[in-house]
């Protein structure tokens, strides 16, 4: 079933165009990640789709009764309410859907073999039972805690969360919403290792048709099943997951390539004959060559790189020499505000050439660690 359809749609603001002639096909089950340089139209696209937009060209045309969640990288809560409160607020669509179950089964009533009804009975139910439709009150713990709001947390007032924290919120009030396709832009940002492997986890259940903004490619690889590449004002859709559509697209550039280069090579020799005979006897024939040319489509030099130009080299000078130790931390207590403690004991050293990744929950102290080794933050002790 196709939920939503844009063809030959352009989205213009004053003179710079972001998309031109885009085509777009969203069926049920569909798990699209949307990749490309920053700038290049990605929100805009959900726009879009979402139908908060409407194309300056072409058109969008959506399936009736179409539910849409939308995660902006902006969310908005009303005052006063609570993190639970604020994350059910998306829930309305369950509850349309258990309003559809009670209209079919009363239909039914009425006309008990009708084959339409029982399949629609069917494909809801089945879809109410996949969001969580008969335990909401525990699946709103169960999203939430895989966010990282344990259920001590969900009565705290929104307004008192961080900015990272509120995106959390309003990714698990998309999560809930019971909506036929989900529009998330950038659902990572906030999350550590624990809620990304929750949130792949949900989308690959198979109760969400999805198209997922995001720069992280482990992600992409994880959940998406077709990405669609967006970049210089033009939408391509390709099979896979991100790794895959890597891969076609080197080995079609380098096809492309091909061609161009052989394509250079031939005008260059057809230009060359007409140079150097076109005032002899073979005139007719340089002058034909030259035409031909003329006729040619010319084929566009595929870039470099279609995500960040031509390679730059940077030399820089000689750095510290292997094996010598640039940092070192001994007994180190680290904390913020007035005593509070989020790491004691830390132990670390660091020598010139290590690579080191810290990982751990939200809220652990993690970014706190890196403002104290880089001197912009005292350490408590130690």
């Amino acid at each position: 079933m196709t939920l939503v359809l844009l063809e030959k749609a352009a989205r213009r603001f004053g003179d710079l165009t972001v998309l031109e002639g885009a085509d777009l096909q969203v069926e049920r089950g569909d798990r699209i990640g949307v990749v490309g340089p920053n700038g290049s139209g990605k929100t805009t696209l959900l726009r879009l789709v979402a139908g908060w937009d409407r194309p300056d060209e072409g058109s969008r045309r959506a399936a009736r009764n179409l539910r849409i969640a939308f995660l902006s990288q902006v969310p908005v809560f009303k005052e006063g309410m609570t993190v639970r409160q604020a994350a059910l607020a998306g829930s309305r669509g369950l509850a349309a859907l258990e309003k559809r179950l009670e209209e079919i089964h009363e239909a039914l009533h009425g006309d008990p073999e009708n084959k339409a009804l029982h399949a629609e009975l069917a494909r809801v139910q089945e879809r109410f039972e996949a969001l969580g439709g008969h335990s909401l009150p525990h699946r709103v713990e169960q999203v939430l805690g895989g966010l990282g709001f344990p259920p001590a947390e969900l009565d705290r007032p929104v307004e008192d969360l961080s900015g990272g924290e509120k995106a959390r919120v309003q990714l698990g009030s998309v999560l809930l919403a019971g909506a036929d396709l989900l529009l998330l832009d950038e659902p990572t940002n906030h999350l550590d290792l624990e809620g990304i492997q929750f949130l792949e986890g949900l989308l690959n259940s198979g109760a969400y048709t999805f198209l997922v903004v995001s720069h992280d490619r482990a992600f992409l690889d994880n959940v998406a099943r077709s990405i669609v590449e967006v970049g210089r004002g033009k939408l391509r859709r390709w099979k896979g997951n991100y790794s895959e559509y890597v891969r076609a697209r080197e080995r079609e550039d380098s096809h492309r390539l091909k061609e161009w280069k052989k394509q250079q090579e031939f005008r260059a020799k057809q230009e060359d004959f007409y140079r150097r005979y076109h005032y002899g006897q073979r005139s007719r024939e340089a002058k034909g060559r030259l035409k031909r040319l003329a006729r040619m489509e010319p084929l566009e030099r595929p870039p470099l790189s279609r995500d960040r130009g031509p390679k730059v080299r940077i030399r820089t000078g000689e750095g510290p020499r292997k094996g010598m130790e640039v940092l070192r931390a001994e007994e180190m207590t680290v904390g913020v505000g007035k005593g509070k403690i989020l790491l004691e004991g830390v132990e670390l050293r660091v020598m010139a050439g290590d690579r080191v990744g810290i990982v751990g929950p939200n809220g652990a102290g993690k970014t706190t660690l890196l403002q104290v080794l880089a001197g912009r933050r005292a350490p408590l002790a130690g």
